[in-house]
């Protein structure tokens, strides 16, 4: 569309309106009369009023975008760029007629904020550092409780999974402090929170008053004074059974959790 000088950094393209003003469409020149240009005797005024027309078209282009479209016809040098199917592009090799794209090697495309967008992080990831300072827009998984409305975002993401905070206008976030991580699952809902301890098991030594096996199982095999040795056993396994077992961990190295809040 035209655009009146004076009222737009754009330029009046010639000939832009040639319908609207009653005039014959332009039609494109063959290649031969553009690259002839305008001959003596030679009726001229459709190549003319179109070889202006791209002219005008061009220059508003760049006026707009700052970059020039790309052209297949067009012989690019190194370090020239160009705007194709709305990405702009760098040539790493001079070419000619190769359509730039993300994965054409003589093409590189400059990066967008659109592109980087995702790389810090979505409100509510979590991470493992190995520095206890949090990175901005992120706070210690400690338990800690936000600002419901400060961090509406986040408590949008995950509510009152990890506590209500003061029940009105705060929440909690995640508290991972002297706790290992669990991958979440059906049984396991993201959130929960489950203690563990262990227990010693003397699995194979069979029950009490029961017969010893075969030695399946890792059970013991006698052929005489079975009942003297089983009850043994079982008074073994009786002061074992159910007696708590602390610390039952392997070694581990301490890392801060921080979730992205912002």
């Amino acid at each position: 569309m035209a655009k009146t000088v004076g009222t737009s950094n754009l330029t009046e393209v010639w000939g832009s309106e040639r319908v609207a003003e009653s005039a014959p469409a332009l039609t494109a020149p063959t290649l031969s009369n553009q690259r002839k240009g305008f001959v003596a005797g030679v009726a001229v005024s459709n190549d003319a009023t179109w070889a202006i027309n791209q002219v005008g078209e061009k220059v508003n282009h760049i006026l707009q975008n700052g970059v020039p479209l790309w052209n297949s016809e067009t012989t690019y040098a190194v370090n020239n760029y160009v705007n194709h199917s709305g990405r702009i592009y760098r040539a790493v090799n001079a070419t000619t007629n190769s359509t730039p794209s993300l994965v054409n090697a003589n093409w590189e495309a400059v990066v967008l904020n659109s592109d980087l967008a995702g790389l810090g992080g979505s409100v509510g990831d979590v991470k493992q550092t190995a520095y206890a300072t949090p990175d901005s827009g992120w706070a210690l998984c400690n338990g800690q409780a936000l600002s419901r409305t400060t961090y509406s975002a986040l408590f949008a993401k995950i509510g009152t999974t990890y506590g209500v905070g003061n029940g009105t206008t705060t929440f909690n976030v995640p508290n991972t402090e002297n706790r290992f991580i669990q991958g979440a699952s059906t049984g396991r809902p993201v959130g929960t929170v489950q203690n563990e301890t262990g227990t010693v098991s003397i699995d194979g030594w069979g029950t009490q008053g029961g017969a010893f096996g075969s030695g399946v199982g890792g059970r013991l095999v006698v052929t005489s004074g079975a009942s003297e040795i089983g009850e043994a056993l079982e008074s073994l396994r009786s002061a074992l059974t159910n007696q708590t077992v602390t610390n039952v961990k392997p070694t581990n190295i301490a890392f801060h959790y921080m979730i992205k809040i912002v």
